[in-house]
């Protein structure tokens, strides 16, 4: 049996005290419809629509905000539209993902995300039209799929890596160093290095 309830005005929804920090879902929003289902005698929320100003925090690690958002337990998914923003913290590093549309599936360590998608983790940045991105447990990057107008651009201490094209498989190892990316297309890649005297600027192209 299935109940639901709606929410007006500053609403919170958060975990029960009782449930591990790390496993805590929080959550805040202008209006809300929640949909609880009845086992045995206690009633558990099932499923959260929520409306204007969202915000989510899941675990210490993870915030969440956009214009509009539905949250469905068990499969702990958040599906986001409108100014979508999420950000995870891993080794005292920030990764932030905006796009207009995003599903976050946690237990699945899975992003997907359109419209004008840009992650970015200090100077490293992942652009495209939609991006799927896999997460490590700690919620780094993995890797990402980017689909239209693909850009992906590491920098560290040597150089600047970066590569273009309509579509980018890139790979990324436990210490977010980039170590591959696959073009499909008319591709791009550009080599600088961080002391000019080291090697010149080296640029690639692939037609189609």
């Amino acid at each position: 049996m299935r109940e639901l309830i709606e929410l007006r005005g500053d609403v919170h929804v958060r975990s029960a005290d009782y449930v591990p920090a790390a496993e805590r879902i929080d959550i805040r929003s202008a209006r809300a419809n929640a949909e609880l289902a009845r086992l045995g005698e206690k009633l558990d929320v099932r499923q959260v629509e929520l409306f204007e100003n969202v915000q989510i925090r899941s675990g210490a690690d993870t915030k969440m905000t956009s214009n509009y958002a539905v949250y469905r337990r068990p499969a702990e998914r958040f599906e986001m539209t409108g100014s979508v923003h999420v950000v995870t913290n891993s080794d005292s590093a920030q990764t932030d993902f905006r796009a207009q549309a995003a599903v976050y599936e946690q237990l699945k360590q899975l992003v997907s995300l359109s419209g004008g998608v840009e992650i970015t983790r200090g100077g490293d940045l992942v652009n495209g039209d939609t991006v799927v991105a896999w997460l490590y447990a700690n919620q780094k990057l993995k890797k990402v799929d980017v689909d239209g107008n693909g850009l992906v651009r590491q920098i560290n201490a040597e150089r600047t890596f970066e590569v273009t094209g309509p579509k980018i498989i890139a790979m990324f190892d436990p210490q977010q160093d980039l170590t591959s990316s696959d073009v499909l297309g008319n591709a791009s890649a550009t080599l600088v290095p961080v002391t000019a005297g080291s090697y010149s600027r080296v640029t690639l192209g692939a037609p189609n």
